[in-house]
C-alpha cells in the first residue's frame, strides 16, 4: 500500500471509526428486527437486514456528516435511542411507531394520581431532553429550606430515575417522547405549561445543574426570596452560581447559529466536568473550590 493509500484508509478509519460502527450495527440489527417482527415480518433472510443496514449507515452519514459524529448527538447517553428513531424513520410505518400525540395527551390530562404535579414536571423534563432536570415546588405551606435540601441530597441519576418512575404512572416511557418528532413535542410541552399554571404554587426548574448552558432559575429565585432561605444554602447557591460564570467565561464558546462538531464537542466535555461536581450531592454538602480547569481553546 502506498502512502496515498494509506492515508485514505486512515481518513476512513476516522470518519468511521471500527468501534462506533460495531455498536451502530448490534443497535440497528436489533431494532430492525424488533421492527419486523411488529410489522409481522418474521424470518427474514441475513441479505435483507444487510441492506437495510446499509441504508441505514448511508442515512446516519447523511444526516451527521460522518458515523463518528453521531456519538455527538446522543448527549452522552447510548446510542440506542439515536439508532432507533433512525431505523423507525428509514422503514417504519406510523401505526407501529409511536403513540400518537393524542394519546399521549389523553394520558396527562386524565392522569387522576395524587401526585399529578410531580407527574407533569417530569413529563417536562423528558420533553425538554434531559430528564436531569428537577422541578422544585414552593407553596404557602412549604418550608423553603426544606424543599431545596431535599433537592440537594439526590444526585442527578436520582433524578433522572425519580422522572422515569413518575412517568410511568401514566404508561409513558422514556423512549415513547424522546423519538417524538419536535413538533409533537412542542404541542406536549405548551399542554404541560398550561397544566402547571393552574396549580396555585410556584415552580422552579433547576435546569443548569443539569447543564451549564442553561439558566440558572433557581439562584434568581433564591435572591428574589431572601428572607426564606437559611445563610448556609444561600452561600451554597451563590457559591455555585459564581463557578458556572468562571467555567463559562474561560471556555469562552461563542453562540453560532450552526454549531460545528468541535463546538458540541466541547460542550459536552463542559457539561461533563460540571455535572461530575455540581450534579453530585455531596458538592453542595462539602462546596469546594474549582481550580485549574482545564477546558480551553487554544486561539492560533
Amino acid at each position: 500500500m502506498n502512502e496515498k493509500q494509506l492515508q485514505q484508509s486512515n481518513e476512513v478509519d476516522k470518519q468511521r471509526p471500527p468501534y462506533e460502527v460495531k455498536i451502530i450495527r448490534l443497535n440497528g440489527e436489533n431494532a430492525i428486527r424488533s421492527l419486523l417482527h411488529k410489522q409481522q415480518k418474521y424470518n427474514v433472510e441475513d441479505v435483507v437486514i444487510d441492506r437495510m443496514m446499509n441504508k441505514l449507515f448511508k442515512y446516519l452519514e447523511d444526516s451527521y456528516g460522518s458515523i463518528a459524529n453521531v456519538r455527538l448527538f446522543s448527549k452522552g447517553m447510548s446510542l440506542q435511542p439515536l439508532i432507533t428513531e433512525a431505523v423507525n424513520h428509514l422503514f417504519g410505518k406510523k401505526k407501529w411507531e409511536l403513540e400518537s400525540l393524542k394519546e399521549i395527551s389523553d394520558k396527562i390530562i386524565n392522569s387522576s394520581h395524587s401526585d399529578k404535579l410531580e407527574i407533569l414536571i417530569s413529563v417536562r423534563a423528558f420533553l425538554f431532553d434531559n430528564p436531569e432536570i428537577n422541578g422544585l415546588i414552593f407553596d404557602d405551606f412549604s418550608h423553603y429550606d426544606d424543599v431545596l435540601e431535599k433537592n440537594i441530597i439526590k444526585s442527578n441519576t436520582e433524578i433522572k430515575i425519580a422522572n422515569e418512575q413518575y412517568i410511568k404512572k401514566i404508561g409513558l416511557k422514556s423512549q415513547d417522547i424522546f423519538l417524538l418528532p419536535k413538533n409533537k413535542k412542542n404541542s406536549l410541552i405548551n399542554l404541560v405549561e398550561s397544566l402547571l399554571d393552574d396549580y396555585d404554587c410556584k415552580i422552579v426548574f433547576d435546569k443548569c445543574r443539569a447543564d451549564p448552558f442553561l439558566s440558572d432559575d433557581l439562584y434568581l429565585f433564591i435572591n428574589q426570596n431572601l428572607n426564606h432561605f437559611s445563610k448556609k444554602n444561600i452561600e451554597i447557591f451563590e457559591k455555585r452560581s459564581k463557578e458556572l460564570v468562571v467555567l463559562i467565561n474561560y471556555a469562552n464558546i461563542q453562540k453560532e447559529v450552526y454549531e460545528t462538531c468541535f463546538t458540541i464537542s466541547r460542550k459536552n466535555k463542559i457539561r461533563y466536568y460540571w455535572v461530575n461536581m455540581w450534579g453530585l450531592s455531596k458538592t453542595y454538602k462539602n462546596p469546594g473550590i474549582v481550580e485549574n480547569l482545564l477546558l480551553w481553546k487554544k486561539h492560533s
